[in-house]
């Protein structure tokens, strides 16, 4: 951290790990500053002039990175990336897009056995890719998808009106503003070319096509793209993503993608809910969540049966019930003393007499001595 290597083989080249010894962040005590079960941070840039695409030069941008990553529950399949990146040059950079780029493979993507689809969720500011089919060699389960999932874009710097006519206001928090899919074939070889790409643009006909349609299948690639910002000397702009593990629901393909990637968009929402809290931009953090949480209910609607999930920061008296539409209690799911972690309840649809209760909306709150959160969810048979 002492200097950013100019060249790859330099020897200060480091990714640092909080496991290790040397792991560079302090709190105000002297203690290792570490936020997950496993942090890890870098330093890169684009000086290296050798390195740049046919016609590019340094624009003088140094990235610092640093990732967490928790392996309990409800965390276990999200990749948290906080980036910050700064001008260190002596121009203003006009109208900068950020670009987190995926190429997931998933399963193999080889010749004719390409099958990978790219799309995207503006309701999460996500883009994704799946397989289109349910069976892999040498799986044992069906393939899954992945997301990256943009939880806080870089903040507006001026007002600007996009080619299609969508307005941005100086100090939005700018969102999922272009989706770009890239296939080898079609793969944009120059800086500027790839730059028009972030922009909106396709680099081969020249059109504004902010969100690409759905890719027949094939090995594909996709950009999740947020801005323009611009990036005075000195200044620095943020982006931090979730990549995201999730099932697919091979029951939806090509009916309802919304429904096929449930799992994936529900995590998507738990991982904003986790960001929120986690501070990561902010003071130096301590080794545990300390977070307060309340999940959405999955399945919902639904018919059987439930199930809950919620998170307490420390060991105390949590009530977690389920009231109807008009108030009254219906069920109590706990009553008692928890210790600080995450957890699971699941309700059949019962109620303290263990009589099916009606079809409808029904409320759950769970509450703890100084914090309160309630859900709906709807039951039907």
């Amino acid at each position: 951290m002492g200097g950013v290597p100019q060249v790859p083989a330099d020897s200060s080249a480091k990714v640092y790990i909080s496991t290790e010894a040397d792991w560079p962040l302090k709190k105000t005590s002297g203690q290792d500053s570490i936020i997950s079960m496993f942090d890890t941070r870098c330093v890169y840039n684009d000086y290296l002039t050798t390195a740049h695409a046919t016609g590019g030069r340094p624009l003088k941008i140094e990235v610092t990175q640093t990732t967490y990553q928790w392996n309990v529950p409800l965390l276990e399949d999200l990749i948290y990336f906080a980036w910050e990146i700064k001008n260190t040059g002596t121009d203003t950079l006009y109208n900068v897009y950020l670009a987190p780029t995926a190429d997931c493979d998933i399963g193999n993507e080889s010749d004719t056995s390409a099958n990978d689809v790219c799309y995207y969720d503006t309701t999460t500011n996500m883009a994704y890719q799946y397989q289109i089919d349910s069976t892999e060699v040498g799986w044992t389960i069906p393939p899954g998808c992945v997301g990256i999932n943009i939880l806080q874009g870089p903040v507006a710097t001026k007002d600007y009106t996009l080619p299609d006519g969508r307005q941005i206001f100086t100090g939005d928090t700018l969102g999922l503003t272009h989706f770009k899919v890239f296939s080898i074939a079609i793969d944009p070889p120059t800086n500027m070319e790839q730059y028009k790409e972030m922009a909106g643009y396709d680099y081969t006909t020249g059109l504004y096509v902010p969100f690409d349609p759905k890719p027949s299948p094939g090995d594909c690639c996709f950009i999740a793209s947020t801005g323009p910002v611009d990036l005075a000397p000195g200044a620095s702009v943020r982006l931090a993503v979730c990549l995201i593990c999730a099932g697919y629901n091979y029951a939806y393909l090509n009916i309802d993608d919304t429904l096929a990637i449930d799992s994936l968009r529900l995590k998507a929402r738990y991982a904003k809910i986790y960001y929120d809290q986690l501070d990561i931009f902010g003071s130096p953090g301590e080794n545990a969540i300390t977070s307060f949480v309340l999940c959405q209910n999955a399945p919902n609607p639904f018919s059987q049966f439930t199930i809950i999930k919620y998170q307490i920061s420390k060991s105390q008296m949590v009530n977690l019930k389920v009231y109807n539409i008009a108030g009254q209690a219906v069920s109590v799911l706990v009553n008692e003393v928890r210790k600080a972690g995450s957890y699971e309840v699941r309700w059949d649809g019962m109620d303290e007499e263990r009589r099916k209760v009606s079809n409808g909306i029904y409320i759950y709150q769970l509450k703890t001595g100084d914090k309160n959160m309630i859900k709906k969810m709807t039951l039907i048979k």
